[in-house]
């Protein structure tokens, strides 16, 4: 956990707008729902008083950055990673056009393959967001899906990817090695920003805080999937672009 924290401040801190690319496939970004932006907005509130301040150390800052509500998504698949990806920085002469090509790669795939009128993908469904869990890294929303449509997404940008041969743009990125595709369907929300110094007292006081937010799933539609350009870390800041939205009906 303390190399991950070691390793997330180097990347927040040194964050450049004009460095810092990524190309990811996400839904509910954000999440259209007033009820859950209400609890989340009183949930983010409760979990920045969490610090270090105890008898042994004398420290308010939080221990955690929670995300605004307007970054909330659902990562359905990574198809460049800001961190990563070849495309995250600038060794490459003619790198805005190699991350153009890509772009319009995926554009293309997922408006006549995926996103069409003769695909299910088109068709709006439901998702829970579960109680949150704590993990050595982040704290994330499980969520469940009915229809299970980003599974079908997944499952469809995998077969392509088997076929694809490897494939490259412009003879330097290879598209299959540049995609990650999730194993499980959840959304974070905060990640640490240092190490607790008493873990244990720290997962007290979060357990309670979340026993008090979430007492049963909260179930919101999804109605469109965006494309994004992710030209900040994990999406964490207000600043990404849509590359393309896909409205379901």
């Amino acid at each position: 956990v303390d190399n991950y924290v070691n390793n997330l401040n180097k990347i927040v801190d040194n964050f450049n707008e004009q460095t810092t690319w990524g190309l990811t496939l996400v839904a509910n970004w954000p999440p259209n729902s007033i009820h859950f932006k209400q609890k989340y907005q009183i949930l983010k509130e409760k979990l920045l008083e969490l610090n270090n301040n105890n008898d042994n150390n004398n420290d308010n800052e939080s221990i955690l950055f929670v995300y605004p509500f307007e970054t909330l998504h659902i990562t359905t698949i990574t198809l460049s990673s800001f961190r990563s990806g070849l495309l995250a920085n600038q060794q490459y002469n003619n790198v805005e056009q190699l991350r153009q090509r890509l772009s319009n790669f995926w554009i293309d795939y997922l408006t006549n393959q995926i996103f069409n009128e003769n695909n299910n993908c088109l068709k709006k469904f439901k998702v829970s967001y579960s109680k949150p869990i704590l993990s050595n890294s982040a704290i994330y929303f499980p969520i469940q899906s009915n229809p299970d449509q980003i599974q079908l997404i997944r499952s469809k940008v995998n077969e392509f990817l088997q076929s694809l041969q490897n494939t490259n743009i412009n003879n330097t990125i290879n598209i299959q090695n540049e995609v990650h595709i999730p194993s499980i369907q959840h959304s974070t929300f905060a990640r640490f920003k240092k190490l607790p110094s008493n873990s244990t007292l720290f997962t007290q006081k979060f357990n309670q805080i979340i026993d008090q937010f979430c007492n049963e799933p909260i179930e919101i539609e999804v109605d469109i999937f965006d494309l994004v350009y992710e030209i900040a870390p994990y999406m964490s800041v207000s600043k990404n672009l849509s590359a393309k939205t896909f409205h379901l009906s």
